[in-house]
């Protein structure tokens, strides 16, 4: 009974992580600048640099996860998300900006009691995995070829151009 109230208190929560971490798909309304302040990551709109569209920032808040949550753990969860939503804004046809495309929202979090469900949840994991590495390694593959022959017809023979000048920056 006792652990049945806790996962049912916590269901919430372990929703919330699944949407920003890309589980499940976000719903949008949990992760915006108006929503109340309670949640462990606060956004706010910035103004974009040189006339440039708004951006939005992401602060973490520590104080504001549960107390059976260790800090690095937190700080894991919250730059997981973070960087997703690098990867999505940036690369939005990169295989982990659309991973629920590869069966995560088959996946949820949840809290197991008993070792055969941990062993079950380790195998299914190990097979997501190996499904987004696959996908990765095909979405590269393919993104190296667009490169070398976008970069071979539009720079001139004897142009001392760079492939790494440029071509994979992120900054904001």
């Amino acid at each position: 009974p006792m652990l049945e109230i806790l996962s049912r208190v916590s269901r919430p929560w372990l929703e919330t992580v699944e949407q920003w971490t890309g589980l499940k798909q976000d719903q949008g309304s949990q992760f915006t600048t108006q929503v109340t302040t309670d949640l462990f990551v606060t956004t706010t709109k910035a103004d974009g640099e040189n006339d440039s569209r708004p951006t939005e920032e992401y602060c973490y808040h520590p104080e504001r996860m549960p107390s059976f949550i260790l800090p690095e753990d937190g700080r894991i969860i919250f730059e997981t998300g973070y960087s997703l939503r690098i990867l999505r804004k940036y690369h939005p046809r990169h295989p982990l900006s659309r991973s629920h495309a590869f069966g995560s929202n088959d996946m949820s979090l949840s809290w197991q009691f008993d070792w055969t469900r941990l062993d079950s949840i380790v195998e299914k994991a190990k097979e997501y995995h190996q499904r987004l590495v696959e996908a990765v390694r095909t979405y590269s593959t393919h993104s190296q070829f667009i490169l070398q022959e976008h970069t071979s017809n539009s720079i001139p023979a004897g142009s001392n151009s760079n492939l790494s000048d440029g071509a994979s920056c992120w900054d904001d």
